[in-house]
């Protein structure tokens, strides 16, 4: 829950909309990032995928390049690969603000109209920099839909790409 100096009734209606945000965000972002992993893996157990997928990436940029490279380099996955690479772009727009939404710390700024998110972010030389995200109170909302949509939209794809290749997705 974020930090908040006048619980009066606007601030706890902005409180209960970030919730909704947050939640929805690292909620969604799982989907995807699952999803992506789920049908890479399903793909690895047919001989023409095993070798390029022997080892699952383990940073999400890396997994989100993956899961576009597949589709690019197979022209069994070819007509989906427009697809896959909009979902593959999007994830990875959404990593930095998915990672404040985990492991930050939020306050309500009324008068800035934002959420003031703040985290840890090491960096080469300064393993105390402090990372900051602001997000506008009237962009928590359609970014909540936008991330849902590409929850969606991978799930689709996936469900499509296992029913056209008999995977148990």
């Amino acid at each position: 829950m974020p930090l908040i100096r006048e619980p009066n009734a606007e601030t706890q209606e902005v409180l209960q909309t970030f919730r909704w945000f947050r939640g929805g965000m690292v909620s969604a972002f799982s989907q995807v990032e699952f999803g992506m992993c789920r049908l890479l893996s399903c793909l690895r157990q047919r001989d023409e995928f095993a070798i390029e997928l022997q080892r699952l990436p383990f940073k999400a940029p890396d997994r989100a390049k993956r899961f576009r490279s597949v589709f690019v380099t197979s022209e069994l996955l070819s007509p989906y690969s427009e697809r896959a690479a909009e979902i593959g772009d999007t994830f990875e727009l959404i990593i930095v603000p998915r990672n404040f939404l985990a492991h930050g710390f939020a306050r309500i700024d009324m008068p800035a109209r934002t959420i003031q998110m703040r985290k840890f972010d090491p960096i080469s030389g300064d393993t105390w920099n402090e990372a900051h995200w602001d997000i506008p109170f009237d962009r928590m909302e359609p970014w909540g839909r936008q991330t849902d949509s590409l929850a969606q939209a991978t799930v689709a794809l996936c469900i499509e790409v296992s029913e056209e290749l008999g995977l148990e997705f």
